[in-house]
């Protein structure tokens, strides 16, 4: 790759971004990590928030579920299971990982378009 291509200083304004090293309180990345991506607490209906349950059967509003196939964050099974109890939600499922999904190559064709289409179609 030519070091003075787009390209390039694409790449490196993400690994910039990626590598930032933004602070996470440790609760906060166990909460995320463990409870919403390995157990899924959302679609069990174990998320609370100051004691209130979040229960994403109960949306109400158009919703789009992005997710991609080859994220090693939040597993495909993850996203698709919220998508179904979420009334009407629509899915799409872009071949990308977890960043590359919006900012990768691909990301033109497999999410801002589908996503262009899909507001497009619900505010007419």
């Amino acid at each position: 790759m030519d070091q003075d291509s787009d390209q390039a200083q694409d790449f490196v304004a993400l690994e910039d971004w990626l590598n930032d090293g933004v602070p996470v309180a440790g609760l906060v990345a166990r909460a995320c990590i463990s409870e919403w991506y390995d157990r899924n607490a959302t679609v069990r209906g174990e998320w609370c928030i100051n004691g209130d349950v979040v229960d994403p059967s109960r949306i109400t509003v158009p919703t789009l579920v992005a997710s991609p196939s080859a994220d090693r964050l939040v597993k495909p099974a993850s996203a698709r299971a919220l998508g179904a109890v979420i009334p009407g939600a629509e899915m799409i499922e872009t071949p990308s990982g977890h960043i590359g999904m919006v900012v990768g190559n691909r990301a033109p064709h497999g999410l801002w378009e589908p996503l262009r289409s899909w507001f497009a179609d619900k505010l007419g």
